[in-house]
């Protein structure tokens, strides 16, 4: 039996956590990581497009090269793979580089940094993001230019046609 007199324990009650247990993200490691990968997506799409896109060598050794009919449409596609990851790629590394001149220029320093030192590497940074738009903008602007192998009627950007076609 229970002692008449005793009090009961208070209920349980939520507790907020100390502001020391408050976990951060690691965006060194983000950066790092996003470069990495961009880095690795620019790679395999260039292999893709240099491995798929090139002529097959029994095209050259056969007298009727039968097997190499349909090489326009693996060239196309090539091609197209090999673009659509180097933009991933470049996103990736853009993304990262951008992750980087926030943290900076924040006011959230990612390491310890002079005043001249900091200048110059948000400058390159600065570059990098460039680098990274004018290269997808170069890959978007030869979206709609003419295949090298004849085109039914296709135009290019200039209005006329296609050669070959």
């Amino acid at each position: 039996m229970s002692q008449p007199g005793a009090p009961m324990p208070p209920p349980p009650q939520w507790s907020t956590l100390p502001a020391s247990s408050t976990v951060s993200i690691p965006w060194s490691s983000l950066v790092t990581w996003g470069r990495i990968l961009g880095f690795v997506l620019i790679f395999l799409g260039t292999i893709v497009a240099v491995a798929f896109a090139s002529f097959p060598s029994n095209c050259l050794t056969t007298p009727v090269p039968s097997s190499c009919t349909s090489f326009a449409s693996q060239w196309a596609n090539a091609v197209m793979w090999g673009k659509i990851l180097w933009v991933i790629g470049l996103f990736f590394i853009g993304g990262a580089t951008g992750i980087r001149m926030n943290r900076r220029w924040g006011g959230k320093d990612m390491g310890n940094e002079d005043g001249a030192g900091a200048v110059q590497r948000g400058w390159a940074n600065l570059a990098v993001i460039v680098l990274c738009i004018l290269l997808m903008a170069a890959i978007l602007f030869t979206i709609n230019i003419c295949p090298p192998i004849g085109g039914g009627g296709l135009t290019g950007f200039g209005g006329g046609t296609c050669p070959g076609a």
